[in-house]
């Protein structure tokens, strides 16, 4: 299993900046990723799964940590608390 990170802020600026979709720039970089896997003669994932895919779990996941104490906002983002 291997996570793929499809959408995210260096991304879209790459998207922005070519004239594609973040999508376009997904699946480029993802085919790169494969690709290493058979130039370090290591096997491939068994599967893959896309970020995009599990936006509502990673929210309800961030919104857990925050109140429980264990992550906090700061300037827009979110960090986890490594006291807690």
């Amino acid at each position: 299993m291997a996570n793929i990170t499809d959408v995210e802020d260096k991304i879209i600026a790459a998207a922005l900046e070519q004239g594609v979709t973040p999508a376009e720039i997904a699946e480029e970089t993802t085919a790169q990723f494969l690709e290493a896997y058979g130039r370090l003669g290591v096997g491939e994932p068994d599967a893959l799964t896309y970020a995009t895919d599990h936006i509502d779990e990673m929210q309800d996941l961030i919104a857990t940590l925050v109140e429980r104490g264990h992550a906090y906002a700061a300037g827009g983002d979110v960090y986890f608390s490594v006291r807690s």
